[in-house]
């Protein structure tokens, strides 16, 4: 775990106020910056790493942290005021903070985590001894189970070990009748109950009562009709009645080669003029627009569609003219859930491609109601195309 240094003194302490706020924006807002979010993510800039993990402490009140959605007062993970949390492994520019009563003032360090982290030193201290365990504030007595005293070991163990039943408890009863039945079975062999004999030889002896079929006349009947269909090998058929003639239907034509069955008239289709999915949207427009030399934060690609209306992006390409260029598409309000986010860096004159997938209910991925679609570009610039669709929802 390494510790990302704060672009400022002030940007190490923010200020949640009564609005749901992207954590960049509050940081942006307390250390006067605009580009917390690419010192954050850019090593290059920031010279020690990428950040994914946060060390928070609200100072004087309550707030919520929401991730990949926004937070209201009542909703959201509660963060106590006083406590300090460190909360590693997130793409943090999907983390919305507000407060639950009053603006607070929170601090706030930025980490670069790794799956092998040990966080035990973030724990409250736990103090193990023979008759009590203390974690934090509180000691708990473990001499006593069920408010008991007890030795610990011989006690436990002695609670697991077997128990006497009386002789007419039904468990004991019901044992000894197993064990009669048992004994009888195991002592005759060649009968069960006088009835089977000699089942050790594949024969079976009714010695007392009868087997009673009756229905070998009804069967014998019906296997002798099959057997009459039956010549040699072959099952013979005889049409009874002629073939529908006309429109009317015989069946389900299967594949024959060289088979004329003269003119088909196709009366319907699944294809409408587009490949559509399950959810048929409603595609108001969709185009191709070029990606001519973008580079810096908050790009504008394409303008809000208006009310009721979404972008929904069907493919892209892009390449990148300078090494370690980044590439992150959000929406105006810098979110950029469900949308892609080359953090890593591109080699020079590399870049993506993303073919368009040929199903307008399968976009590469939406953006939200209203909502103009951005770039942030770092480092280079990028150029290249986008398909994009105007979906009314």
């Amino acid at each position: 775990m390494k510790f990302i240094p704060s672009q400022n003194v002030a940007s190490s302490k923010i200020t949640v106020t009564t609005t749901a706020t992207a954590l960049f924006s509050l940081i942006n807002t307390a250390g006067s910056v605009t580009n917390s979010q690419d010192y954050a993510l850019n090593q290059a800039t920031n010279g020690v790493g990428i950040a994914n993990g946060i060390l928070i402490t609200p100072e004087d009140g309550d707030i919520r942290l929401g991730y990949g959605f926004t937070p209201t007062s009542t909703q959201g993970t509660l963060l106590s005021s006083g406590t300090k949390y460190l909360i590693p492994n997130l793409e943090l520019k999907d983390i919305k903070l507000i407060r639950v009563s009053g603006d607070v003032a929170t601090s706030i360090d930025l980490l670069q985590t790794y799956p092998n982290d040990n966080y035990a030193a973030c724990a409250e201290a736990v103090t193990l001894e023979a008759s009590s365990i203390t974690i934090g504030a509180v000691t708990a007595d473990i001499t006593k189970f069920g408010g008991t005293a007890t030795t610990l070991g011989q006690k436990t163990k002695a609670a697991s070990m077997p128990v006497t039943l009386a002789s007419d408890d039904p468990a004991v009863v019901d044992l000894a009748a197993i064990e009669v039945l048992q004994t009888t079975i195991a002592g005759d062999t060649t009968s069960i109950d006088g009835k089977i004999t000699a089942c050790d030889t594949g024969a079976v002896v009714v010695s007392s009562g009868a087997i009673t079929e009756t229905n070998s006349a009804a069967i014998k009947t019906a296997v002798e009709t099959i057997d009459n269909a039956i010549s040699g090998t072959e099952m013979q058929v005889d049409v009874v009645a002629s073939l529908p003639a006309g429109t009317n239907a015989i069946g389900k034509l299967a594949s024959n080669s060289g088979v004329d069955i003269g003119d088909v008239d196709v009366t319907s289709t699944s294809i409408d003029g587009s490949i559509n999915g399950s959810g048929a949207p409603t595609v108001d427009s969709y185009t191709t627009i070029d990606i001519n030399a973008v580079t810096g934060a908050n790009q504008v690609l394409v303008a809000a569609p208006g009310a009721d209306k979404q972008i929904w992006v069907y493919g892209y390409d892009f390449t990148v003219d300078t090494a370690e260029t980044t590439v992150v598409f959000q929406d105006e309000d810098d979110d950029g859930s469900g949308m892609p986010s080359y953090t890593e860096g591109f080699p020079v004159n590399s870049g993506v491609a993303k073919n368009p997938t040929g199903n307008f209910a399968m976009p590469q991925f939406k953006v939200a109601t209203n909502k103009a679609l951005e770039v942030d570009v770092t480092t280079g610039t990028i150029g290249g195309s986008m398909q994009y669709g105007i979906i009314s929802v």
